[in-house]
């Protein structure tokens, strides 16, 4: 059973290193897609050199959201299913997880999986967004993206539902780490000024594990 893992990116200099290293850890082969980062993304891919990355390049020159995300989401897709894929698991380059992939397929066998989310500011998470779900991990040629902006998953022109509890991943957290340091990413067109007070960040309940990539990441950075 192959899964590849399915990255989409654009100026993800901060958090590259970490995030497609804990992908390619977890998946047998990464396809990864560059909407034309004018930052260090492409250099840090470049010098990690890892043997199961593959990297292609689109200069679309434009902000996140003027290109037609979901189209790029199912070019990926066609790659996978091309070069072998049995599920592809999809983290951007700002995400983190610590999972077992292949046994979750083998021992609950589903047609897609979500996951639920946290969005992470220094070590504290963004309490307005809470938890909520996303699909994250499907068998290849199963789904179909759609939408511009926050694509949504398709099956047989139906969404897919991501709250459904027979389809959700309970025991594992998704960390989102796009605004890591209270500042918003360039390609958000938000600059760097802060856009949260501390009213609206929050400690994590005892009961959410963070992960060992989380925890690296946090020590790399300082926090």
């Amino acid at each position: 059973m192959k899964i590849f893992g399915h990255m989409l990116i654009l100026n993800e200099e901060t958090f590259i290193e970490h995030s497609i290293t804990n992908l390619s850890k977890k998946v047998d082969k990464c396809i990864v897609a560059d909407m034309g980062s004018t930052d260090k993304t492409l250099e840090i891919l470049e010098e990690l050199n890892l043997d199961n990355v593959l990297i292609y390049k689109f200069n679309q020159n434009c902000g996140r959201y003027k290109l037609k995300q979901h189209d790029m989401r199912n070019w990926i897709n066609e790659e996978c299913a091309r070069l072998g894929a049995d599920y592809i698991f999809v983290q951007d380059g700002d995400e983190l997880l610590d999972y077992d992939l292949h046994k979750l397929i083998e021992t609950k066998p589903k047609d897609y999986y979500s996951f639920m989310f946290y969005d992470v500011i220094f070590r504290k998470y963004i309490k307005p967004f809470g938890i909520h779900n996303h699909v994250r991990l499907y068998k290849s040629n199963y789904i179909t993206w759609i939408h511009q902006r926050h694509s949504d998953l398709t099956h047989n022109n139906a969404i897919l539902n991501k709250n459904d509890k027979n389809f959700l991943v309970d025991d594992v957290y998704f960390f989102h780490l796009h605004r890591f340091n209270n500042k918003a990413k360039r390609d958000e067109g938000e600059g760097d000024g802060t856009i949260w007070g501390n009213d609206v960040m929050e400690d994590f309940p005892q009961e959410v594990v963070l992960s060992d990539s989380l925890l690296k990441f946090w020590e790399a950075k300082g926090i």
